[in-house]
């Protein structure tokens, strides 16, 4: 995906998971998904579909030092994540 611009993600947590899932920027190399601070939490049976207007110009693209996102929550908990890049 290094150049690309996400245009458009979908993230699932099933309800199988047993806690809250968080999303983010990894502090290391992150790429601002939700913008400088932004972070998701959801918990299990939730979905988040966003889709960025303009985002040719106000969503900085995929780079080497700026393309790790970071997903935290339990052992078992798992994520679908779909991202639509151009």
């Amino acid at each position: 995906m290094t150049g690309k611009k996400v245009t458009a993600v979908q993230i699932n947590a099933p309800s199988t998971n047993t806690g809250s899932v968080a999303i983010d920027a990894d502090p290391t190399n992150g790429y601002e998904l939700f913008g400088p601070s932004g972070k998701v939490t959801l918990n299990p049976g939730m979905s988040i579909t966003i889709g960025y207007q303009g985002a040719a110009s106000a969503h900085a693209a995929v780079a080497a030092g700026a393309k790790r996102i970071r997903i935290v929550g339990t052992a078992d908990d798992v994520v679908e994540f779909i991202a639509v890049c151009t």
